[in-house]
């Protein structure tokens, strides 16, 4: 029996899928990692993910925090297939000026799960740059898109 590797960076596309819509304060778009090697290969726990900005890949905030939004699994991707892992950003809108400096992203640079290079996924989310709290919390990776 052939002998599955973790999924790397360079076989991996990253996007953001998912309600843009604010529900409690929360969005909670699906960060999605599809396969597009020509192998099958495995996903396992945490992405790192961050929002970056000033069109150059400047980090605005904390890296995410990482919450179990789901149990960590084993995720196998063939190829063409995704994975998704939920992220929730709080809306800065609803902090006061002097708590939050609020700094429209880019999109997020995301780590793959025991990587060391990083992809990028544009998305037009507010963050808080400064802030005492996290502003952006990772769930683990799950299987398909949502």
């Amino acid at each position: 029996m052939a002998v599955v590797q973790p999924c790397t960076t360079a076989v991996l596309a990253a996007s953001v899928a998912g309600p843009p819509e604010e529900s409690v304060g929360t969005y909670t778009p699906n960060l999605v990692l599809t396969n597009t090697g020509g192998t099958t290969c495995t996903l396992w726990g945490y992405p790192g993910v961050s929002f970056v900005g000033h069109g150059n890949g400047t980090q605005l905030g904390p890296a995410g925090e990482r919450v179990d939004l789901a149990s960590r699994q084993l995720v196998t991707l063939e190829p063409g297939e995704s994975a998704h892992s939920t992220l929730r950003i709080l809306n800065s809108g609803r902090y006061p000026q002097a708590m939050c400096q609020s700094e429209i992203a880019d999109g997020f640079r995301i780590y793959p799960p025991d990587q060391v290079s990083a992809l990028f996924a544009p998305a037009d989310y507010t963050t808080c740059v400064g802030a005492s709290i996290s502003f952006l919390m990772v769930g683990p990776m799950e299987p398909g898109e949502s």
